[in-house]
């Protein structure tokens, strides 16, 4: 296969599929406004791999990472803070994509009901030393992505919880104390 054309009303997605499968795309405009609003997933694979030193690069030590996809930041990042006995202030996150704006004003739904279940605009959070952040953020670079300070890791004085400061409208703080959670286990 020498070259894929690839239909979309966004070339950004065109352009992400060439880089993905090192193959040329050729992109056909088309516009269906129903779907434009969707970009491409980011991949943080190949940023973190290198982070951790598999392809040649210095290691850059990561404490704990939450994946955002699939979840919000108070279970996501609640999880691994709970472990620790941390707490989190996030207070500056990156904007919610206007389509999750939308679905708040739609669906007459609260920026804590977004926190807790969408990513809201953030990907994936990285918990690292303060000393190496701007390597992180030049390896981010390196890759295409934006990585910025959204916050800090605290100590929780015996109840774990994260503050998050709304970027769904006026600043809001958002207290989301992050109680003991049941596992369930599956035996085969």
């Amino acid at each position: 296969m020498n070259q894929i054309t690839f239909i979309t009303g966004n070339a950004g997605k065109a352009k992400y599929l060439s880089d993905y499968f090192h193959l040329p795309v050729l992109h056909t405009k088309l516009d269906l406004p129903e779907i434009q609003s969707a970009e491409p997933s980011m991949v943080y694979d190949r940023l973190l791999e290198d982070a951790n030193g598999w392809n040649g690069r210095e290691r850059i030590p990561i404490s704990a990472i939450a994946h955002l996809s699939g979840g919000g930041i108070p279970t996501k990042l609640g999880d691994l803070l709970r472990q620790r006995g941390l707490s989190a202030v996030l207070d500056d996150l990156f904007e919610p994509p206007a389509i999750a704006k939308k679905c708040l004003e739609w669906g007459k739904l609260t920026p804590r009901y977004a926190y807790e279940r969408w990513n809201s605009g953030q990907g994936a959070l990285v918990v690292l030393d303060e000393n190496l952040v701007e390597d992180f953020q030049a390896l981010a670079r390196l890759h295409d992505l934006e990585a910025r300070v959204c916050g800090r890791i605290v100590p929780s004085n015996d109840s774990p919880s994260i503050k998050i400061v709304s970027k769904y409208g006026d600043g809001e703080e958002l207290p989301f104390p992050l109680h003991r959670r049941e596992r369930a286990a599956s035996i085969v």
